[in-house]
């Protein structure tokens, strides 16, 4: 028997008695029994670890890896031949850096953390060799988040030149806290 979604704010999803959904925008999903998805329509597929961390994430076009260290966090999100990989790390449970390696083409990713959480982003771009020899270059697109009161980032400063600044990733919530606003570019992605 299904039943239309109550316990989530979606009005175009269908659950079951257990409430795990079933149809999702007219798409059928499948779940296991704690709720973890396992497919959405014929091409997508979700598989799960034992701590209910996704391991792989499969569609039509592409496969995704991923990796947690003993507390949890992501450390490597990877596809099947491991020539597109990302290799996260924390301090504690913070992001304090992330290196995007494509081929020998490597981005890294840094979070100055703060009282707060972040404080500032910076990116760099380089080349890879291995993860004990990279070479990211020099660091610079300095972006700074401004959090709302609370705690949501709603944009960030950008350093352009000198002493000027430009204001991008300007976003505003809605009272569930999805973004309403509009969301120029991802924080995550290096700024200008």
């Amino acid at each position: 028997m299904s039943l239309r979604s109550t316990a989530t704010n979606r009005t175009d999803s269908v659950t079951d008695n257990l409430n795990r959904t079933t149809t999702i925008g007219g798409v059928a999903t499948t779940c296991d029994t704690l709720g973890n998805r396992l497919t959405r329509g014929s091409t997508t597929s979700y598989s799960w670890d034992v701590l209910n961390r996704m391991k792989q994430l499969a569609n039509s076009t592409s496969t995704t890896n991923y990796e947690y260290r003993a507390d949890g966090m992501r450390s490597h999100k990877s596809n099947p031949a491991g020539t597109v990989f990302t290799e996260y790390y924390h301090d504690g449970q913070m992001p304090m850096e992330d290196a995007a390696i494509n081929g020998s083409g490597l981005t890294v990713t840094r979070y100055g953390l703060g009282a707060r959480g972040i404080d500032y982003v910076e990116a760099g771009t380089g080349t890879w060799t291995s993860s004990a020899s990279r070479s990211p270059g020099a660091f610079s697109n300095v972006g700074f988040p401004i959090y709302d009161a609370h705690g949501s980032m709603i944009a960030t400063l950008a350093r352009a030149s000198g002493y000027s600044f430009t204001l991008n990733n300007k976003r505003s919530y809605d009272a569930w806290g999805g973004v309403s606003g509009v969301l120029l570019r991802n924080l995550y992605q290096p700024l200008d």
